[in-house]
């Protein structure tokens, strides 16, 4: 990777981050139920994503 591109992940990473430490701190409760439903939904998406690859492995998916 080049110095450049390091540079830029950075910036937007830190950006980034800044910007979840404003939204807690402005919108506390709010912000923090959404980070929530955000978690939840990631959650919910690896479950599937785990249970479709492991019935792949299986064969099952035909029947599914």
């Amino acid at each position: 990777m080049t110095k450049r591109y390091n540079a830029k992940t950075y910036y937007l990473t830190g950006l980034g981050l800044i910007g979840f430490g404003l939204g807690s701190i402005l919108w506390q409760e709010q912000f923090s139920s959404l980070l929530f439903a955000l978690g939840d939904l990631a959650m919910m998406g690896q479950t599937l994503l785990t249970a479709k690859s492991n019935l792949a492995e299986k064969g099952l998916i035909a029947i599914l």
